[in-house]
């Protein structure tokens, strides 16, 4: 059964796509000319940023720090 937003034709847009990896996670790094280096794909800082706060939110909560 399709949703009310696709029986409506309306597409459900994402929260936020990262503007740098557009949602892939991952991006080919930079070689020192400034073009990408396609044999190697690294994290985004999207991805990064998302760990770090997962991270922090896990150790406040073992912590008891956030009560």
């Amino acid at each position: 059964m399709p949703s009310n937003a696709e029986a409506s034709g309306i597409e459900e847009t994402p929260e936020k796509v990262c503007p740098v990896c557009k949602g892939k996670r991952f991006v080919h790094p930079m070689l020192s000319p400034g073009k990408p280096d396609y044999s190697r794909i690294v994290p985004c800082r999207c991805v990064e940023q998302e760990t770090d706060t997962k991270k922090q939110s896990r150790l406040q909560t073992y912590s008891n720090l956030a009560h």
